[in-house]
């Protein structure tokens, strides 16, 4: 019988994962941040640039990648959410191509499979956010500096600060990832070989040069501004990234937490086992994800928190290659999680495709565009309608009365009285979005419903009267 390669194992994989890509995220449903990504898509490349280096509070890279790629396919939800899956792949078939270089085919298949079908996965590939990318510029930093430490050739140190350089721009939890990679590798090599060191040192403070003036940048963002939102419970929480694979459901948890238990329990059995040669890198991921961890979480505690889960993901690589290796000591192991892994995957796109078919969003921006004109005035409170209706509805105008600002993208924010509602209305059409109106009659356009992808109620309604004294 003919022994399938590990080229068509690859391509088997990779045509797995693009069908149920395709099948899952053909939409342009929009969650959270994702509107933010998308505003900063219009922008000219000057105002994008100047916005994220003073007013934001993320770094470049990605922007720049995203709109790149954008100018080629054309600004749209579906294309920046291909890019992301971009990403995904990229950290599946980039890193494995490497672990498979450094510890054989067996391993780079796992670490490719754990990559593509792990429940974080289908997070990686439907966000429209940084994460995908800054995982993949971390990991290949990581996996660049082992083959350095193994085999010295100049390639690999070039390769090594290329890509933390561009993981560092591109998030700050992956500046502080690849911080902790360049300390742990400066230990390394001191301890195995003096030539080495003497290039990873050269190479960090090539590295150190070239990331520096983030420092100034972080101090001139509006960062404080935009991160009062955090608070201790999302710190308290974030353990979920790396004890339940980011599972973002309860529904989910209970099984992703059963099989990242499982990958626990084999990496500390391969680490028990495993007295020399590959324990080291084990070790080195696994310091690497909980160094980020630990730091950002007494941060947390002791100033101000900053921790939130789906930052810690830029670590996940070193994780995944920990548990790659516990699995492919033992064939049992593989038989184990090959059907977990599968059960899982198959579970959780079920869930997302639930999520997806019982959104409101289309009927709710069609609802707005039927009933609704740029003449008109939207009211909208919540930070997420408002934001979905900034995207699909730039030129209407849209007001809120809420407290406080958007914090980014704040001058398209155009703040009303409550007490001025009441004239406004006697003049134009006034629309109410969410739960608040304001008027002691108001039309329900579109039922206020939540809406799972959103993770907020949209809800459209016209005022009918409306007078000083219904107005608090």
């Amino acid at each position: 019988m003919r022994k399938i390669t590990y080229r068509q194992v690859n391509g088997i994989l990779f045509l797995i994962s693009l069908v149920f890509f395709l099948f899952l995220n053909s939409h342009s449903l929009l969650y959270l941040d994702e509107m933010a990504t998308m505003l900063k898509m219009r922008m000219s490349f000057d105002e994008m640039m100047r916005f994220l280096l003073t007013q934001d509070v993320h770094l470049p890279v990605y922007f720049i990648l995203l709109k790149s790629w954008l100018s080629v396919f054309g600004v749209s939800v579906f294309a920046a959410r291909c890019f992301s899956y971009l990403g995904l792949l990229a950290c599946a078939f980039g890193g494995g191509a490497l672990v498979k270089k450094l510890y054989g085919e067996k391993a780079g298949v796992w670490f490719t499979a754990l990559f593509l079908f792990m429940p974080v996965s289908f997070w990686f590939a439907r966000t429209i956010r940084m994460y995908a990318w800054a995982c993949f510029f971390c990991t290949m930093a990581f996996l660049t500096a082992q083959s350095a430490l193994l085999k010295g050739e100049r390639k690999d140190f070039i390769l090594y600060v290329v890509y933390a350089f561009l993981g560092a721009w591109t998030h700050y939890y992956a500046s502080l990832t690849c911080a902790l990679i360049a300390v742990a590798y400066l230990v390394l090599s001191f301890k195995k070989d003096k030539e080495i060191f003497k290039k990873f040192f050269l190479a960090n403070s090539v590295l150190f040069l070239i990331v520096c003036p983030q420092v100034y940048i972080f101090l001139h963002q509006k960062t404080i501004v935009a991160t009062v939102w955090q608070n201790m419970q999302f710190a308290l929480d974030a353990y979920r990234t790396f004890f339940s694979d980011f599972s973002h459901s309860r529904t989910l948890e209970k099984g992703a937490f059963f099989i990242t238990s499982g990958l626990w329990i084999v990496c500390a059995q391969f680490l028990m086992k495993e007295k020399n040669g590959d324990r080291q890198v084990v070790l080195t991921g696994l310091f690497m994800a909980f160094g980020v961890y630990y730091l950002t979480f007494i941060i947390s505690f002791l100033y101000h928190p900053i921790l939130i889960d789906r930052y810690l993901t830029v670590a996940l690589g070193g994780l995944f290659l920990a548990f790659t290796l516990g699995i492919v000591s033992d064939k049992r192991n593989e038989i184990i999680f090959g059907v977990l892994i599968a059960a899982a995957f198959f579970v959780t796109a079920d869930f997302c495709r639930t999520i997806v078919s019982q959104s409101v969003q289309p009927a709710f921006v069609e609802a707005v565009k039927k009933n609704v004109t740029a003449n008109d005035v939207i009211v909208a409170n919540d930070w997420r309608g408002r934001f979905l209706l900034y995207y699909f509805f730039p030129g209407y105008d849209i007001r809120t009365v809420a407290k406080g600002s958007d914090n980014i993208f704040m001058s398209k924010l155009k703040v009303i009285d409550e007490k001025d509602i009441f004239e406004l209305a006697s003049k134009k059409n006034v629309f109410f979005v969410g739960n608040d109106d304001f008027c002691q009659q108001t039309q329900d356009i579109f039922v206020n419903t939540w809406d799972r992808y959103l993770q907020t109620f949209l809800g459209l309604k016209k005022a009918i009267s409306c007078d000083e004294k219904t107005v608090p």
